[in-house]
């Protein structure tokens, strides 16, 4: 009867009974009333001993495809695939053959040191890498780098717009103290020629000679009307496209790719 120490009684593999024997081939726990079941089974080879006389870390064979009742025992070197016995004779006659367990054992140590890269390599270099937040946050600084110069931008419109409104509002008033100069000679002179006119009409209107004897023309001074002083007024011109190049550009790593690609394409294309 087997045990393992520690564990409970270890029972046969195709009843509840305790394990007394072991296939080898099969890899498979019989007790000893289920030997004659399991050796009924005749489509395969079977190497039946006590429990304590199985081989330990045996490999379990394939079935050989060819012949269902073989187990793959040996391997093809020339067409890299695990054989019986019976393919010797036929279809891999003439081949080179290894030992199939050197191949599984290589094939294991493979495998082996494999999994120690992976675990002690390979994965430690995926471990704690957190794509989305250090993405956010590079795009994060692009777009607060974007909002202050925007501000920067802004605050250089607005002191601009007021030194233009300024001196817009300077030379107004400035303008406005002149016109209105001009404005007071303007209406004096009017004043004037009203007088004169009555004056004249005083004149006409009487009998008296010596008004009409002195009299004067003062019509060549007036006739080209008033002298109206130049009103300059600045004219303000928009600059277009300006703002783009104050605000920035954006360069990213696809334009550089872009182009590098277009300049192969263009290489090739001449090459050919």
């Amino acid at each position: 009867m087997a045990t393992s120490q520690g564990q409970d009684v270890i029972r046969c593999q195709l009843c509840s009974n305790p394990v007394e024997h072991h296939c080898n081939l099969c890899h498979l726990n019989l007790c000893l009333s289920c030997i004659p079941k399991h050796m009924a089974d005749k489509s395969r080879k079977h190497e039946v001993v006590e429990y304590t006389s199985r081989r330990e870390h045996t490999f379990i064979l394939a079935t050989c495809p060819t012949h269902k009742k073989n187990r793959c025992e040996t391997y093809c070197q020339d067409c890299k695939i695990p054989v019986c016995v019976q393919c010797l004779k036929t279809s891999h006659k003439k081949h080179e053959f290894t030992n199939i367990n050197d191949i599984l054992q290589k094939k294991k140590q493979q495998i082996i040191s494999d999994t120690t890269q992976l675990e002690n390599t390979i994965v430690p270099k995926y471990r704690n890498i957190y794509l989305i937040p250090t993405i956010t946050a590079e795009f994060d600084k692009v777009l607060a780098a974007i909002e202050e110069q925007e501000e920067n931008v802004c605050k250089s419109v607005h002191k601009e717009a007021n030194r233009l409104k300024d001196e817009v509002t300077r030379q107004k008033k400035e303008t406005v103290r002149k016109s209105q100069e001009s404005q007071d000679l303007i209406e004096k002179t009017e004043r004037e020629l009203n007088f004169l006119i009555q004056n004249n009409k005083d004149i006409l209107s009487g009998n008296d000679t010596t008004p009409i004897i002195n009299y004067k023309s003062r019509n060549r001074d007036f006739q080209n009307g008033p002298k109206l002083p130049s009103i300059p007024c600045p004219q303000f011109i928009v600059k277009q496209g300006q703002i783009v190049d104050m605000i920035g550009v954006l360069k990213t790593d696809y334009d550089s790719e872009s182009s590098s690609e277009s300049t192969e394409s263009s290489d090739n294309e001449s090459d050919l």
